[in-house]
């Protein structure tokens, strides 16, 4: 009798195992995210080599913490609303305004610059706001 419990004991315990493994939660995959854009060149951009090195970056950095980053083009407007709305994860390049705050969540500053005015020499073009701009082409 005692070499039958052990017999039964072991197929038991296979089961046990074997069941253990059936319902054992394997690895999730890793979630793709989806975020949209606008063509900015040379930091982000449908034709740049890896979508900007700005796109490049963030896929990398997404990478690292199990994210697969998926990243789609669009027109400034309609990548703002969507993104917005939550029809995509989020939004790449995007400038903090407090207004944006109330819907976004910023990350730290991945990179900064600066965006600037430049007129020909000898041109004295001097403004307090941008409605001071008004009678000049900009472009």
């Amino acid at each position: 009798m005692n070499k039958m419990f052990q017999k039964m004991f072991h197929i038991m315990m296979y089961c046990v195992v074997i069941i253990g493994l059936m319902t054992a939660q394997t690895p999730a995959a890793p979630r793709t995210l989806v975020f949209t854009t606008l063509d900015a060149p040379p930091f982000i951009g449908k034709n740049l080599p890896d979508g900007g090195f700005y796109t490049e970056l963030s896929r990398e950095a997404f990478q690292r913490v199990g994210y697969t980053l998926e990243v789609e083009f669009l027109a400034w407007n309609r990548a703002f609303e969507l993104a917005k709305q939550g029809d995509y994860d989020g939004m790449l390049g995007l400038y903090y305004t407090e207004q944006r705050a109330k819907d976004f969540i910023y990350t730290e500053s991945i990179y900064d610059d600066e965006v600037v005015f430049f007129s020909r020499k000898g041109e004295a073009i001097t403004y307090t706001t941008l409605r001071d701009l008004t009678p000049y082409t900009i472009g």
